[in-house]
């Protein structure tokens, strides 16, 4: 996958005042995962996928989880839930704010396990402070997988994340 970041005009006047660099950027996250089920092991790998714009002091993040079901045991048919979680910091570490946003639905039971399942995630929008500083934004998510016996956390050999600068135009 490539990675753009576009740079726009300055979003305030010729007042010398500092604004947000606007951002549009996809990200790709892969995770090798297991899941201590009969049928599933390491078939529980997934992938998050989605896009972060960032126009007139307003983030948004959007994403949808990819879990290639086709590798499955034919007999293994469990829900499955997936989240993403956003989380606004300062280059300090200070957190601002988090947000997790999941499918709207709760979770889904596929029909179709011969192919992958997309199942999208929804979004989060952040305000960021004014004055304009420097911040990161962190992404990071997972799948539940319920069984009759009980619910399984998929567990990932090196967690999904990422990390983003927001970044100020001076």
């Amino acid at each position: 996958q490539r990675r753009c970041i576009y740079r726009i005009k300055r979003l305030s006047g010729d007042d010398g005042m500092s604004v947000y660099k606007a951002m549009e950027t996809d990200f790709l996250l892969r995770s090798v995962a297991y899941v201590p089920q009969t049928g599933i092991g390491f078939h529980a790998s997934y992938t998050l996928r989605g896009t972060i714009r960032l126009r007139d002091n307003k983030l948004f993040v959007h994403g949808r989880a990819i879990i290639p079901l086709a590798v499955a045991g034919r007999d293994i048919r469990p829900d499955i839930t997936a989240y993403m979680t956003a989380e606004l910091s300062r280059v300090s570490g200070e957190k601002l704010m988090t947000q997790r946003f999941s499918d709207a639905h709760g979770s889904i039971i596929p029909t179709d396990w011969h192919t992958s399942m997309s199942m999208f995630l929804g979004g989060a929008e952040f305000v960021l402070p004014l004055p304009p500083e420097s911040l990161t934004l962190k992404i990071w998510g997972n799948v539940e997988y319920t069984f009759s016996e009980g619910r399984y956390v998929a567990n990932p050999a090196f967690p999904p994340t990422e990390t983003f600068a927001v970044e100020v135009e001076e």
